[in-house]
């Protein structure tokens, strides 16, 4: 997960997350909010607020 430019990032396989899905704290652009999952089905339950590991 990654806050940056999709078409810069998009040719290493990060794609947009899905509107509403996942949020970060503070400001952020969500057009910007970008992904890409580690295996098939790595990101299939991920969504809400994301914060620094505990």
């Amino acid at each position: 997960m990654l806050v940056g430019a999709e078409q810069f990032f998009a040719p290493s396989g990060f794609t947009r997350v899905p509107d509403g899905r996942v949020s970060l704290p503070g400001p952020t652009d969500p057009t910007r909010l970008l992904w890409q999952a580690l295996r098939p089905g790595g990101l299939d339950k991920i969504e809400g607020e994301l914060g620094a590991p505990l």
